[in-house]
């Protein structure tokens, strides 16, 4: 058997041969009747990989040689911002959500290309990509490690900020009714330009409107 803290779920979860079983914190005392006073594998650290890593992995343990498979043209292609924040295609009211939103270039979207003169600019300037299903799953991965990273450093902000807050007084003395008790956020960031509009950091919009 084998052990998982998860802080985020805040639940032990076992595996067993017959399955998975998840604890919340809470019921921790139970952990006795799962486990049937038999011992279990504590997993402290884990290693995130690609697939292609394990498959040769297995190779290795397995003693044979690694099998390459060749792949297949791309049938399918899709529209991708290679901008990490949002974007917005106003005349045709599309969006982009980021580096990992990928639009599927069908002959709707080549229509959408001819009428829309910011879309057809960002094509031409390679601010919007085409790309193969190939690509797409490089692209993919690459944006969900950045887009994890982004998170964990936004988290560790957001702690740093909470740490920093040291309060000087009694809570009986903070009065409910007062602004001056009050903290205020204010986390809107939107730039607005003429045909394409930016969600976030990153380049602001030039002359024509188009994001750097």
């Amino acid at each position: 058997m084998i052990l998982f803290l998860d802080e985020r779920k805040q639940a032990v979860i076992v595996y067993k041969e017959d399955g998975s079983h998840e604890i919340p914190f809470t019921e921790i005392n139970s952990l006795d009747v799962v486990l049937d006073g038999q011992e279990a594998l504590y997993v402290t650290s884990a290693t995130e990989v690609e697939v292609t890593d394990v498959v040769s992995l297995v190779y290795q343990l397995a003693g044979q040689e690694e099998q390459i498979i060749e792949e297949t043209e791309d049938t399918r292609f899709y529209l991708w911002s290679n901008n990490k924040n949002k974007v917005i295609i106003e005349d045709i009211n599309l969006t982009f959500l980021g580096k990992a939103d990928f639009k599927l270039y069908d002959e709707g979207m080549k229509r959408k290309i001819s009428n829309s003169p910011t879309l057809s600019s960002l094509v031409k300037r390679g601010k919007i990509q085409i790309v193969g299903e190939r690509k797409k799953r490089v692209l993919q991965r690459e944006a969900n490690k950045e887009n994890k990273k982004d998170a964990e450093i936004q988290q560790k902000k957001v702690d740093a900020s909470l740490d920093s807050m040291i309060i000087d007084k009694p809570v009986a003395d903070f009065d409910p009714a007062s602004d001056s008790d009050a903290i205020g956020i204010d986390i809107t960031d939107e730039v607005s330009g003429t045909g394409v509009r930016q969600i976030g950091g990153g380049g602001l919009p030039n002359e024509s409107g188009l994001v750097e």
